[in-house]
């Protein structure tokens, strides 16, 4: 199984802790929940979730843990493939997908 992933609150993948879905309050500002789903070669759904202010902070979390894991992950890879991750907000409705990839050609090779 591959490492887990940082992202600012927490590892990614985890298992699964509460299958409950709360807003925090934060100040005068509502948090909201966010789950970021991962398929690097196995798929991890992320049943915790991490709390956001938005669906930009979501966003932002999202390309900062796939460019990090891309670094850890592709240059090993065997051949060099792709991760993807899928954005859901906490109602679990899709909001986004994101996905990063190599591939190596070399010369003379179709």
């Amino acid at each position: 199984m591959p490492p887990p992933y940082r992202t600012r609150h927490r590892l990614i993948p985890q298992l699964p802790r509460s299958s409950s879905v709360e807003r925090h309050r934060w100040g005068t500002s509502a948090m909201q929940r966010f789950f970021f789903d991962i398929d690097d070669g196995s798929f991890h759904r992320d049943s915790e979730g991490t709390d956001l202010r938005d669906e930009t902070a979501a966003q932002e979390e999202a390309v900062r843990a796939l460019t990090e894991m891309a670094r850890d992950l592709i240059p090993t890879a065997s051949p060099p493939g792709s991760i993807r991750m899928w954005v859901r907000d906490e109602h679990l409705r899709p909001l986004m997908e994101l996905s990063i990839s190599m591939t190596i050609k070399r010369s003379g090779q179709a």
